[in-house]
């Protein structure tokens, strides 16, 4: 199965840029919305997003994806803070 991990930053969360790299690359690798590529999407520097504003920043990235994969994906957030604790 193909797997296709994409970091994107927390402040700048799918731009016309990444959507276009996203569908090169899926298409790239034969994925289409309903060939089962499993999209994995991390959120790096989370730290630099208001905790209260982060349930709508999901909800963004996942409206953004939702027409280029079938189905939900997991969505893992990150920052160098964390890592350094």
């Amino acid at each position: 199965a193909d797997v296709l991990v994409v970091v994107l930053d927390a402040s700048q969360v799918v731009t016309r840029t990444e959507l276009d790299m996203l569908r090169t690359a899926m298409a790239a690798i034969g994925g289409d919305i309903e060939s089962g590529v499993a999209l994995e999407i991390v959120i790096n520097r989370i730290d630099l997003v208001d905790p209260s504003e982060r349930p709508q920043l999901l909800a963004h990235v996942r409206e953004q994806l939702a027409s280029l994969v079938a189905g939900d994906f997991p969505i893992y957030c990150t920052d160098a803070r964390r890592a350094l604790e």
